[in-house]
């Protein structure tokens, strides 16, 4: 039997960052909704870019069919929610998206600054 050789080529990628927002938690126009996008903003322009970080709404216990099928898509690393998620949508984001690290708020208010992770440089 002959041994074959394989070459395995290997590169370092961004990591891909997905943001749910509760759309009844943060409404569109209002403050909160704006501290937290801009907060986004910020630090994904300094983290290459922004081009691997998604914004995506939701609303209730579920995604809509269209955030699935773009979650999926985009194969995120990260997954953060900034507001509770029911058990049910934690599980089925585990079992779907599968990101290396689901990051869920244990409440509703906007996690931006000092006591809530999303902390610029």
């Amino acid at each position: 039997m002959t041994r074959q050789t394989y070459s395995i080529f290997v590169r370092n990628r961004p990591t891909r960052h997905g943001f749910l927002f509760d759309g009844i938690s943060f409404p569109s126009a209002s403050p909160c909704f704006d501290e937290l996008v801009d907060r986004i903003i910020d630090c994904a322009d300094g983290a290459w870019g922004g081009r691997r970080w998604h914004l995506l709404p939701h609303r209730g216990e579920t995604l809509a069919d269209s955030t699935w099928q773009l979650l999926e898509a985009l194969d995120v690393d990260y997954l953060h929610a900034f507001s509770p998620l029911a058990p049910a949508l934690l599980t089925a984001l585990n079992e779907r998206v599968s990101p290396v690290v689901l990051d869920a708020a244990k409440r509703s208010s906007p996690p931006v600054g000092p006591s809530g992770g999303l902390e610029e440089d």
